[in-house]
């Protein structure tokens, strides 16, 4: 990163945004990738294969550090649209807890929520700190 070769802002791409399927293959767009695979480009089924792989491995990873106490694993966010990443997904993940889909981005709603309840009292607000006490 310190070659010259890219600005800042490059680098920021590559690391938001610009890395996964979007850096192997040009789209982020799973639909695309998805008829790519089925056109028979062998590069996007690797890929698409590798993310699956990489996912299951951090929900894996996740489990084992929380000692496997799993109530569920909730698949959310746009992927979860993907009937074949979720079919792939599952096969592999669905032994650790059962898998619920929720498509769609709800993140900023679930911070309102919780904000909310912080805000009215029915949850503690957390005060984190960068001085560590013993």
């Amino acid at each position: 990163c310190f070659s010259g070769e890219y600005t800042l802002s490059q680098l920021l791409h590559m690391q938001i945004g610009g890395g996964g399927l979007a850096g192997y293959l040009g789209t982020s767009d799973l639909q695309e990738v998805e008829r790519r695979m089925n056109g028979g480009d062998s590069d996007a089924e690797f890929y698409y294969n590798g993310m699956i792989y990489q996912l299951a491995k951090d929900i894996g990873g996740m489990a084992a550090a929380n000692s496997f106490n799993i109530d569920a694993i909730v698949l959310t966010g746009g992927m979860a649209y993907s009937q074949l990443l979720v079919k792939l997904l599952t096969e592999k993940i669905e032994k650790i807890a059962p898998v619920i889909v929720k498509a769609g981005s709800h993140e900023m709603q679930a911070l309102a929520c919780g904000a909310l309840s912080a805000f009215l009292g029915k949850e503690p607000i957390h005060l984190f700190s960068e001085n560590k006490t013993k």
